[in-house]
């Protein structure tokens, strides 16, 4: 999402990582006692959203920087 927003791609980023982990938790909710399975899936979804989104407008930030400093 950051390679998208080149104003701001940290903002642009974290935002789209809040919207994974309302999807994730929403989607841990309504699927929470179906069948059998683990469910430690659904909650390393919600756990790693944010970071994941955090490294990535980070990286992409650090492109830009690089880009206008070099």
């Amino acid at each position: 999402m950051a390679l998208l927003a080149p104003e701001r791609p940290m903002q642009h980023a974290l935002v789209s990582g809040a919207a994974g982990v309302l999807a994730c938790t929403v989607g841990a909710v309504t699927t929470w006692d179906r069948g059998p399975g683990s469910h430690w899936y659904p909650l390393a979804l919600i756990v790693l959203a944010m970071p994941s989104a955090w490294a990535g407008g980070r990286l992409r930030a650090k492109q830009l920087r690089g880009r206008i400093d070099g």
